[in-house]
């Protein structure tokens, strides 16, 4: 029997055919969409992270408002997340997460505010992860920026939460597709202990030094009274 392609063969292939470029349409217009969004939390959680590190916000309810602001962006991204997740799991999508619970982390660590990036909100969980270990690396600037003000203590805190959350994860190990660069940013947090370490224990030691070279000033001054 020779093979015949029948006039209805070649209609349900052109229904099959002007279905599948009806919803790659309507995908690849939602991922221009989410690039958008991804590209616009990107650049509002980096602005926030940048002020936050760097204490220029007297007013936190301010810096509050914009980390919600930016927020709306997230909840949107995370609506698409839910309805088509291979759009959003990845890529720039996911670097927007992280930036976002980035910051958000910051301000929960450093002004006690709620984490607007957590698991209740359907975050992923490579994101909130991966965030977290990047707030570390801000850390440690600030660390360094208090040793600049001889605010041992200070840092001192900053270097005991690095510790924290590296002894919490590094008994832990994900490959990059469940987690993107995972053991690397272990890695550097734990670099960034050792240095921050060694920071750390070199102004102590100068402090002391110079506690004794006053302390020797004022014997000096009293026994020549």
């Amino acid at each position: 029997m020779k093979p015949r392609i029948t006039d209805d063969i070649k209609k349900d292939l052109r229904r099959t055919i002007e279905e599948i470029i009806r919803r790659l349409n309507r995908r690849d217009l939602r991922r221009e969409e989410i690039i958008r969004r991804s590209r616009e939390i990107i650049r509002c959680s980096g602005r926030l992270t940048a002020q936050i590190v760097s204490e220029e916000y007297s007013d936190v309810n301010d810096m509050l408002n914009r980390l919600r602001e930016c927020e709306k962006n997230v909840i949107e991204l995370l609506n698409y997340y839910e309805e088509d997740p291979d759009l959003v799991r990845g890529g720039v999508s996911l670097q927007a997460f992280i930036e976002f619970c980035e910051a958000s982390y910051l301000a929960h660590i450093l002004y006690g505010s709620e984490s607007l990036c957590n698991l209740n909100k359907k975050m992923p969980e490579e994101a909130i992860i991966l965030g977290i270990l990047d707030a570390t690396g801000e850390l440690k600037r600030m660390a360094i920026n208090a040793l600049g003000r001889f605010d041992i203590d200070n840092a001192e805190d900053m270097l005991n939460l690095m510790r924290e959350i590296y002894n919490i994860l590094s008994g832990t190990d994900y490959p990059d597709p469940l987690v993107p660069g995972y053991k690397h940013k272990i890695d550097v947090l734990r670099r960034n202990i050792e240095d921050l370490e060694a920071l750390l224990s070199d102004m102590k030691t100068r402090k002391r030094i110079i506690d004794l070279f006053y302390e020797k000033s004022d014997l000096d001054n009293f026994s020549n009274t």
